[in-house]
């Protein structure tokens, strides 16, 4: 069987490169979409021959980076991202996995090297499939943020994230920092209590009855009233 294949435990047969190649971007495109690695793109190219696929190359930077790799291309060229969607609401945040797929033919490429490579994009589409936007491109650096951004939030229905975060694993600490969706951040903390004694001295606190009349001056003691009787 195919699974049999791609494993390479077949009994009789040696593992052809094209299943090695299948498996090997298999692996990588799992790195990418799972959350505990620091792999954030992988890139495929057609072979020399134009039968099959190669991984070329895979990378934990942003998008900038991963996009510069397609120029110059000689051949037909196929990529996945890892982007990060954050929901911040002020008090609550959340971080969602997003992928985008960039597919390639540079304009220098012949029309029947093009024709050639035709039947290369079904094999991309059964390893990498479950991206949420694709862009088909003659260069790399042609994909903007904007345009991604713009195919992103599309695709999100109503509730849209806040932004987008294109930095690769520079961005994780963000991500690895976000209280998960629902999760309250506190914005301030309650002010602190005082630790120190209150002076006997000090005058009570007002009552906040600002009408209330002022208490009643206590009376001398009988002993201070008899003295001053006997003086006089």
């Amino acid at each position: 069987s195919f699974c049999t294949l791609l494993r390479g435990d077949h009994p009789s047969q040696p593992t052809s490169p094209t299943v090695m190649a299948a498996a090997a971007i298999s692996e990588a495109w799992n790195d990418v979409r799972a959350d505990g690695t620091p792999t954030h793109w992988l890139i495929v190219r057609a072979s020399d021959n134009l039968k099959g696929l190669e991984l070329a190359g895979t990378g934990p930077s942003g998008m900038g980076d991963f996009l510069e790799k397609f120029d110059g291309a000689e051949t037909a060229m196929w990529g996945v991202m890892r982007i990060r969607a954050v929901d911040d609401r002020g008090t609550v945040k959340s971080v969602r996995a997003k992928f985008i797929r960039v597919n390639v033919l540079p304009d220098s490429m012949p029309v029947i090297k093009r024709a050639k490579c035709g039947p290369l994009k079904g094999q991309v589409d059964d390893l990498l499939s479950g991206t949420h936007a694709t862009f088909d491109l003659s260069t790399g650096s042609s994909l903007t943020p904007a345009q991604v951004e713009k195919q992103l939030q599309a695709t999100c229905g109503a509730h849209k994230p806040s932004y987008y975060d294109f930095d690769g694993a520079d961005g994780a600490d963000a991500a690895a920092s976000a209280k998960p969706k629902g999760v309250a951040i506190p914005t301030s903390a309650p002010a602190p209590q005082s630790s120190e004694p209150s002076s006997p001295d000090a005058p009570p606190p007002p009552s906040g009855d600002d009408d209330a009349p002022p208490p009643a001056a206590s009376s001398p003691p009988r002993a201070a009233q008899a003295a001053t009787t006997a003086a006089t």
